[in-house]
């Protein structure tokens, strides 16, 4: 039984209402604007962050990497402990909605912020916010589709390509809120969005009964529930306030990390353990990719602000505008790719995820030896053109299509259904530490190319040349792995489809 009074209230409403008639992809549409307005202040954040600490709070360029680093870490880490939180206590419609509301909160903070502490609040509760609505929103799609898994990728495709729309629009409406000195109007616009996001949410709350069902509600232990919440967003606190412990809590946090797997393992039977370590080989893949590629919002950022030529018919493009670029490409490029697999389909070919990642990885590649090459031209002539830039994130932004919505699609299939949201959240540890590790390259990459700039002999030295060789060597595994799996991942994708 759902005892929360917004729980009651919708209960009343079922009972009353009569079926209402789905189309295609109405629920995906949905959940994706959900997930374009807690996106937003999420890439909002991670773009203008670094500038905004330098420039408002006056923050050392090594705390502001590390604390830009921490953020998108915490963010994606605290999408572990919401999957659970979904899998045990309130359940995938009141995580996402609770989680919208948190970034409403965090955000109406930011508005006021005029200290590091009230700063810090704020972007604890948009952490926290984020980590429960992320799991969940994408259990949410994986639900409606469940018995549709031909459009199953669709719907995660849509979802992809809006939180692509809010990494491509907030970078750019929160810089040139920034250049103009007047940040905290960005956050007004996120809040706004969180607003009306969770009112359309709950006013389509029966399309989602009706397609969901009771699974909506797999868990419901609301109290505790909501404690278990306000303890996140002050342990977010402290862990922001106290941004030197991370270091030791990232590697202690291993050990339990290590357990909970190890428990979960314990449970499943042989066919989904096997599921699993796919899983978990996937997520490794993803991981060493956004390594990389959120470079973006920290080296790149500033090697843009430095060397790049920003000019265009005498206006300056604010530099976070250029952190939308990846996102802009991956909209642009997604409907062409789809279109394109679609016609291979109906020629009979399908193209398996054993070929989409290495795909993406080499694609990628090319993007940073663009960056490369720019990079190289500046450290020699003292700056350069932004076409390296824009061309260099049209190829992230196409290797991410080849990339990410397929893994997501098989992450969401290949979870055991009573760990759905656990695996969901473990699969965004992956980019917890990809954000991580990405802010002590991003000032490793710094540190040296400020320093050691005329020792550079060849652009093979340079840090975005050895990202290229990384991603290059990735692929290579990958397709070595994928050779002796093909056999058992058809195996398994046949099961799966044959079950749904």
């Amino acid at each position: 039984m759902e005892n929360s009074i917004i729980g009651n209230v919708f209960t009343e409403r079922d009972k009353k209402s009569k079926a209402i008639p789905l189309k295609k992809y109405t629920e995906a549409y949905v959940v994706s604007f959900a997930v374009l307005s807690e996106r937003f202040s999420f890439w909002g954040l991670q773009a203008v962050m670094t500038l905004f600490l330098m420039q408002y709070f006056y923050q050392s360029e090594q705390r502001v990497f590390t604390l830009v680093g921490a953020f998108g870490a915490l963010s994606y880490a605290f999408s572990l402990l919401g999957g659970l939180l979904a899998d045990k206590f309130i359940g995938v419609w009141k995580s996402c909605l609770f989680g919208l509301i948190l970034c409403l909160l965090g955000n109406s903070v930011l508005i006021f912020s005029d200290s590091l502490i009230s700063l810090n609040i704020g972007l604890s509760c948009i952490l926290v916010g984020a980590g429960l609505f992320s799991p969940s929103s994408n259990n949410l799609i994986h639900l409606l589709y469940e018995k549709k898994s031909d459009l199953r990728e669709s719907g995660f495709l849509i979802s992809c390509v809006a939180g692509n729309i809010s990494g491509a629009l907030a970078p750019l409406i929160y810089g040139i809120f920034g250049a103009k000195g007047i940040w905290h109007g960005a956050f007004l616009v996120s809040a706004i969005l969180n607003c009306f996001s969770s009112l359309y949410l709950i006013k389509h709350y029966n399309h989602f009964r009706q397609a969901c069902g009771n699974q909506l509600y797999q868990a419901n232990n609301n109290k505790l529930g909501k404690i278990i919440v306000v303890c996140f967003v002050g342990i977010a606190f402290g862990l922001l306030v106290n941004i030197n412990w991370l270091n030791t809590l990232l590697l202690i946090g291993i050990i339990p990390l290590c357990f909970l797997a190890f428990l979960l393992y314990r449970q499943l039977n042989e066919c989904e353990r096997q599921r699993v370590k796919f899983i978990f080989f996937l997520t490794g893949i993803l991981l060493l990719f956004y390594v990389a590629v959120f470079q973006i919002y920290s080296s790149l950022t500033l090697f843009i602000d430095h060397y790049v030529n920003r000019q265009i018919m005498g206006w300056e493009i604010p530099v976070p505008a250029f952190a939308s670029l990846q996102c802009v490409f991956f909209i642009l490029s997604a409907p062409i790719v789809e279109r394109l697999l679609a016609v291979f389909r109906r020629k009979g070919y399908m193209m398996p995820l054993l070929i989409k990642i290495p795909v993406g990885l080499i694609i990628a590649a090319v993007g940073f030896s663009l960056f490369a090459f720019g990079k190289w031209i500046a450290f020699k002539s003292g700056s350069c053109g932004i076409e390296w830039i824009i061309v260099g994130n049209f190829f992230l932004g196409l290797g991410e299509v080849f990339l990410y919505p397929p893994i997501l699609t098989v992450v969401s299939s290949f979870s055991p259904r009573k760990w759905a949201g656990t695996l969901m959240g473990g699969f965004s540890i992956s980019l917890a530490f990809a954000s991580y590790f990405s802010g002590k390259l991003a000032w490793l990459l710094t540190s040296r190319w400020m320093i050691n700039t005329r020792q550079i002999e060849s652009v093979f030295h340079l840090g975005y040349a050895k990202i290229v060789l990384l991603l290059i060597g990735i692929s290579v595994l990958s397709i070595i792995m994928f050779s002796f799996l093909k056999k058992w991942y058809h195996l398994q994708i046949n099961l799966l489809n044959s079950n749904s």
